[in-house]
């Protein structure tokens, strides 16, 4: 028969087992990378279109403007988090 511990129990014993804290580590690294090719990104687009911004196509342009004023959000979540639609 299981028995179900309280929570606080359950608690001490993930804190003293210590995985949790590993996961949580590289949650937070794996996150900050994601920030950083982020802003690699932001960054490049935006040299891209002040350099060579003369020569491109209205579709181009319109491309790396969206790129260039995308937020961290929603290239975090188009890139690394796909949900199937239904």
């Amino acid at each position: 028969m299981l028995r179900r511990y309280p929570d606080e129990i359950i608690e001490i014993i993930y804190e003293y087992d210590g995985r949790y804290k590993i996961a949580k580590k590289n949650n937070v690294k794996d996150l900050e990378d994601s920030i950083k090719w982020w802003y690699y990104i932001k960054n490049h687009n935006f040299e891209v279109y002040n350099v060579n911004g003369l020569y491109m196509s209205n579709e181009d342009r319109k491309y790396y403007r969206e790129k260039i004023e995308e937020s961290f959000s929603r290239f975090y979540f188009d890139r690394y988090n796909k949900v199937k639609k239904i």
